[in-house]
């Protein structure tokens, strides 16, 4: 059900915002890759991995369970000495909590730099 919710509210939006429903229509048409090459075009995915692919990395990075993996973050690696099990789970806590903090900051710099959005419902 959130999938669907997600896909019709995201297509709403479109006519939504359209200047009139034929426009609509055809952005939606786009959209769905009609009449158009879209991601499939080699310049189009191009400049998507030359302006994004720093994001797309990162995102494909933190979705994982990536310290899970790494040696000697896990705290079930560290049964003789626990005490540097300690240490480096929470080290390890800390630069988590450290990356998050600058993931956020990051993406809020990119709202503020996309902050000259005219109000929604001034046309009406």
């Amino acid at each position: 059900y959130r999938v669907f919710t997600l896909l019709v509210v995201n297509f709403l939006w479109v006519l939504f915002r359209s200047p009139d429903i034929a426009s609509g229509i055809t952005f939606i048409g786009r959209m769905l890759g009609a009449g158009a090459s879209g991601a499939a075009d080699p310049v189009f995915f191009a400049r998507i991995l030359r302006e994004y692919g720093i994001f797309m990395a990162a995102a494909i990075l933190f979705c994982l369970p990536v310290r899970a993996f790494i040696p000697g973050f896990n705290t079930g690696d560290q049964k003789t000495d626990s005490k540097r099990g300690k240490g480096i789970s929470m080290i390890s806590e800390i630069v988590y909590t450290v990356l998050l903090l600058l993931s956020f900051i990051w993406a809020v710099s990119f709202l503020i730099l996309g902050a000259h959005n005219p109000f929604l419902y001034f046309n009406f």
